[in-house]
């Protein structure tokens, strides 16, 4: 029974990579805050994983041509525990935003005056609102503060690569 235990969890740690697929959700703003800092709301990109859960990879403007890399943090990067700057949310899933394409952009919008920035993420499931916690580095301080709870209500799925996307297959 342990043998064949130890069978499953190797096969599930090297099937894992090749079963996750990309996706693409798209969410709305719930509130005027949101709508102030997020203009139309954002599209998620991310890699799906066995038991439902996501991998974000990056954050997209609805509107507008920018986004940033999501890249996966931890509490220490904060330098205090996420719950003590988010209390009772349910964001649980830290990214930090990426520092190409307009991820400084991001930063300097969400959290004013911060360099860096982190997104505390709640549960991204298919047809569920998300609720996103915007930390920032304190100049004064260096550890992250709270800058904005972002309410966001789901608008749709999509599939990044639709069938017959890219170049024409040769035979």
């Amino acid at each position: 029974m342990k043998r064949l235990a130890l069978i499953l969890l190797a096969v599930s740690a090297i099937a894992t990579p090749a079963l996750a697929a990309r996706a693409m959700f798209s969410y709305f703003p719930a509130d005027a805050e949101t709508r102030e800092l997020t203009d139309n709301g954002f599209t998620l990109l991310f890699d799906k994983g066995l038991m439902g859960s996501a991998r974000l990879r990056k954050l997209m403007s609805t509107e507008a041509p920018a986004s940033a890399d999501l890249i996966p943090a931890d509490d220490r990067e904060l330098g205090v525990p996420l719950r003590t700057l988010i209390g009772r949310s349910d964001a649980s899933d830290l990214y930090r935003i990426g520092d190409q394409d307009q991820g400084p952009a991001m930063v300097r919008a969400f959290c004013p005056g911060s360099t860096k920035a982190w997104l505390g993420f709640s549960p991204v499931r298919i047809r569920r609102n998300i609720e996103i916690q915007v930390l920032g580095d304190d100049p004064k301080t260096g550890k992250a503060r709270h800058c904005a709870t972002l309410n966001l209500n789901f608008r749709g799925d999509w599939n990044p690569k639709p069938p017959g996307f890219g170049p024409p297959k040769t035979f």
